[in-house]
This record gives C-alpha cells, structure tokens and sequence, in this order.
C-alpha cells in the first residue's frame, strides 16, 4: 500500500513538473529600440512569455534579458500571438502579450517614464505578429 501511495504522488509531481516546465511564448521580430522594466533593448528577435503575474523576455536562442509584473487580460492574440508596443514620439515601451492561449495573454504596468510621456499625448500603438512558442524552462 504504502508503495502504490508513493508512486502515486511520484507520477503526480512529475505530471506538474512537464506542466511547468513548458511554458507558450510568442518570439516576434521588433524592428526598433524598445523599453521594458527600465532597460531599454536593441531591435532583434525575442521571445515574450508570461508566468503567473510576469512577463518575461529573452533574446531569442539566448538568455533571458527583462521580466516585469503584468495583468491579466483575456485577449486571443490568434494562432500566432502578438506583442504590442505603445510608442510616444521615438520612444517605444512593450505593452501587451497576446498569446494564442487567452488565458496566459498579458498587459504590461506602466513605468514612470511611460507615464510621464502619455500625459503628454495618446501613444501610438504597433502590433508585431509572432510565431508561437513552446519553450522549456529548464533550457
């Protein structure tokens, strides 16, 4: 009995281990410098993704760069997903991840710069469709 209760909680925590170690993205070219988490980036390919109340980013192929607390919010970015940027002037700052799962879909907190530069004006929002992602965590 008490071997069939140990394999079990083995299969088990196993089965939650696969859960979280793969984790839907969406890796997207950005064609321009951006900001997210106070750092500004390079245009390149990334790869956005979200884990509970964060979204993270990493340099795609590479390591992971940025993370920041996110809502959530129910939005189907589509088969592919999308990230989207709120642009003031030539200063853009990550906004949204829209993942195919609605659910794991996200919306960035502002910065205090970002804040300062939307009192000043409505942003100008660009939407960059991705390709979806499964990525491994242990990676």
């Amino acid at each position: 009995m008490k071997f069939k209760l140990m394999l079990a909680a083995g299969c088990f925590l196993a089965g939650v281990t696969a859960t979280h170690a793969q984790v839907g993205g969406v890796k997207v070219q950005v064609p321009f410098e951006f900001e997210m988490a106070n750092m500004t980036l390079p245009a390149g390919e990334y790869v956005v993704w979200s884990e509970h109340d964060q979204v993270l980013l990493r340099v795609a192929g590479g390591k992971t760069v940025a993370m920041t607390q996110a809502n959530r919010t129910m939005h189907d970015g589509g088969k592919s997903g999308q990230v989207v940027f709120n642009c003031y002037d030539k200063r853009c700052f990550l906004s949204k991840l829209w993942t195919p799962d609605a659910e794991q879909s996200r919306e960035l907190l502002m910065s205090k710069t970002e804040k300062q530069l939307a009192k000043r004006g409505e942003p100008q929002l660009f939407a960059l469709l991705g390709e979806s992602q499964e990525r491994n965590l242990r990676k």
